[in-house]
């Protein structure tokens, strides 16, 4: 259960890689092609089921759904940018602290 995220052989480099922004989310039965670069969409949440083409997303707090035939959306992702902060604002505050907490790092300044 859970992402479906790929490995490489044992012996061989990575040749493809995840960004994965802080508090991103992916949802149960993810399929994730990759490239994919979500390090500009911090707490963004990719529902269950959801099949992630390569591709770097830049918007944060959103919420990417499967696209629908009905849509007309050619098998692409639905996006909705902001949805967190919509919908879900306990969740941000939550993982906020969350996140600090677990901070440990003294070397860097941008860990603060």
């Amino acid at each position: 259960y859970g992402c479906n995220l790929g490995s490489n052989h044992t012996g061989r480099q990575a040749d493809q890689e995840v960004g994965s922004g802080e508090g991103t989310f992916w949802g149960l039965g993810c399929v994730i092609k990759m490239p994919v670069n979500l390090c500009d969409a911090p707490y963004s949440i990719v529902a269950a089921g959801v099949e992630l083409p390569p591709q770097r997303l830049a918007m944060p707090f959103s919420l990417v759904l499967s696209g629908s035939e009905k849509d007309d959306c050619d098998g692409l992702n639905h996006i909705i940018p902001g949805w967190l902060l919509q919908s879900s604002p306990y969740s941000i505050a939550r993982s906020e602290a969350k996140f600090a907490k677990r901070r440990k790092a003294k070397r860097h300044d941008f860990y603060t």
